[in-house]
């Protein structure tokens, strides 16, 4: 392959060659290396006292293994600054800072209320697409931002620049929330939550997990783009961190604003039925249905329920472009049913029916699984979290951002996996495996593969995913609850402290 082709295949950046890349490059190897022995030969006393899970040797072993797994994909996705600095997992950790101009979920949301305010007799999706912009999402989904055009007036450039700063917001929240959940999820799930996630080890805690976030290729990709995932993400690890302090109330809200977006993920609610978990569904089932209703009431019957076959269209036709990383995507690039190097503002999928009877058959399997595994147990975060993953791997179109839920899912099964110990080489590396697929852009690399047989790599994060659902299920398999028994351990006291 030639500079050029790899290139292109990057997504249109220049190849960026000569020592100076190079040596950048060898930079960020031993400057990870360097951090890697570190975290495995020195642990602070002064860290220990703020988080005092690191007090126990198996939360202690968790930090490291993960700190690991973050420097050694850190490394790994740092080898495509060789072929597009721009497009490197740490070339979108830089992005991410500062505004972006792309509003990805921003422009169509904007196009779609713009003619919902002032066009609304005309249909509002066909509208949205007519002007190049694949609108996607239930009207459900612009009711918050409604007043921003409807009573604020704002233009294109204010709706964008509003947004974009509450997207910065979400990513530290999504960043520090994650780093919560794992230290919450240490603790008894009676036990008072400043108890066991005290103020101070935030000190510690939410930076660790903003700079975890900074080089998860997913999240940081849904935020350049300006991608309204990166607000769903946050209400997915919201969710979780509910579910695991026995919130199920907080829990079903938060899941049912992500399905004001995502209507499909209405099946968590099944899921949750299916186990009895009452507050949860009434929770749920009454903020979707009032939002569905005031959509009803605000845009009409007719423009609300024309979204049904759009979903049609989309389930059945699907993306080629790589990002999609779905059956229906993998599917789409094997068959070479369409372009695969760029992205279609206007058009789906060629009609395919191989591709269509693999989806359906995909999108059953997997949902049924989720929905029917340890039916008649009591679920747990990890339940959710397997739920939560198969959702996001299941829908026809699963973009890269869409996998940015995987980041709170692993800090859920590795505090399940370390729970009596080290779960042993081969899990921990299966694990590894899964993190590295899953929060790097290998992109520029795998795309040289795009006209030929071996294009099954462009779909490396979808099996990423799919490596990460499994090793879900052999842990629920293997333990009952990730959460620890109500008040038979208690939390580590901090080294020094006369309680330890």
């Amino acid at each position: 392959m030639t500079g050029g082709v790899l290139a292109a295949a990057a997504g249109g950046s220049e190849p960026l060659a000569g020592p100076i890349v190079v040596a950048l490059l060898v930079m960020i190897i031993v400057a990870c290396a360097v951090a890697i022995t570190i975290v495995w030969r020195w642990m602070p006393r002064r860290i220990v006292e703020l988080v005092p899970q690191l007090a126990d040797a198996s939360a202690l072993l968790q930090a490291r293994v993960w700190a690991t797994f973050v420097l050694v994909a850190t490394i790994i996705g740092a080898v495509p600054i060789l072929l597009a600095r721009r497009e490197s997992t740490l070339g979108y950790a830089l992005r991410a800072l500062r505004p972006t101009e792309i509003g990805d979920s921003w422009a169509p949301m904007f196009e779609a209320l713009d003619s919902l305010v002032h066009r609304p007799g005309v249909p509002v999706y066909d509208a949205v697409w007519e002007t190049g912009y694949k609108f996607q999402y239930p009207l459900m989904s612009v009711l918050p931002v409604d007043p921003l055009i409807r009573f604020f007036g704002m233009d294109r450039e204010a709706f964008h620049a509003s947004l974009n700063v509450a997207s910065w917001i979400a990513f530290a929240v999504l960043g520090a929330l994650t780093a919560v959940l794992w230290a919450r999820l240490h603790g008894p799930r009676d036990a008072a939550f400043w108890q066991v996630v005290p103020p101070r080890s935030l000190i510690v805690l939410a930076p660790a997990g903003i700079l975890g976030a900074m080089v998860f290729f997913p999240i940081t990709r849904g935020l350049h783009l300006g991608q309204i995932q990166t607000t769903l993400t946050v209400l997915v690890g919201i969710s979780l961190l509910a579910w695991c302090t026995g919130n199920k109330v907080v829990a079903g809200i938060a899941l049912a604003l992500c399905c004001i977006v995502k209507p499909q993920w209405v099946i968590i609610a099944l899921w949750a039925l299916l186990r009895r978990e009452w507050r949860f569904v009434i929770a749920g089932v009454v903020t979707a249905g009032a939002a569905f209703a005031l959509s009803i009431v605000v845009y009409g019957v007719e423009q609300v329920l024309s979204y049904a076959d759009l979903l049609l269209r989309l389930g059945s036709s699907g993306e080629t472009f790589y990002a999609n990383q779905s059956v229906n995507g993998l599917l789409n690039r094997l068959l070479f049913n369409g372009e695969s190097l760029h992205f279609s503002h206007s058009e789906l999928a060629p009609d395919h029916p191989v591709v269509a009877a693999g989806t359906a058959i995909s999108v059953v399997v997997i949902l049924l699984f989720a929905l029917l595994w340890r039916v008649r147990s009591s679920p747990t975060t990890l339940d959710l979290s397997t739920a939560v993953l198969s959702l996001t791997i299941a829908a026809p179109i699963a973009w890269e951002h869409h996998y940015g839920v995987a980041y709170a899912v692993f800090a859920v099964l590795m505090v399940a996996q370390f729970r009596e110990g080290s779960p042993g080489r081969p899990v921990i590396v299966f694990t590894g495996i899964a993190y590295v697929l899953i929060s790097q852009n290998l992109f520029p690399i795998v795309n040289a593969t795009h006209d030929s047989g071996w294009n099954i790599l462009q779909s490396y994060m979808f099996f990423g995913g799919i490596i990460l659902l499994a090793l879900l299920y052999v842990q629920s398999a293997r333990a009952q609850s990730v959460e620890l028994p109500a008040r038979r351990i208690s939390v580590p006291a901090p080294i020094g402290d006369p309680a330890a």
